[in-house]
């Protein structure tokens, strides 16, 4: 299950189109460092994301909205396994070839998918 379906089975009957995502790429140490970040706000109700955009955006904190909620939670799981990859491959002194071969397959991946989902 994806955290938002959890989300809505542990609070049953709240309202779905205000469930949503708060994903990346971020860390929470460099927003509280005052260090430039960005975040996506991923809910079905379009306008209940832009009021929250407003409550966190700041000049050094970029928030995006979108209503594709399935989207932004798989999106920021694959981001976390290919941080995941990239940290081994600089570990063992890989990082530019594993870094190509994360990109390529990140890429592949996502064109089958499009394909798959007729895009």
């Amino acid at each position: 299950m994806r955290m938002t379906e959890v989300t809505l089975d542990v609070l049953s009957g709240h309202d779905p189109s205000v469930v949503g995502v708060l994903t990346g790429p971020n860390l929470a140490r460099e927003i509280m460092q005052g260090q430039p970040a960005a975040t996506v706000i991923a809910l079905p109700d379009a306008e209940t994301s832009s009021e929250l955009q407003q409550v966190f955006i700041n000049p050094r904190f970029r928030v995006y909205t979108n209503t594709d909620v399935v989207g932004a939670e798989s999106a920021g799981a694959v981001k976390n396994v290919m941080a995941i990859a990239a940290g081994h491959g600089i570990r063992q002194g890989i990082w530019r070839q594993h870094s190509r071969n994360a990109r390529d397959e990140g890429a592949r991946r996502d064109d089958t998918t499009r394909r798959r989902d007729g895009r």
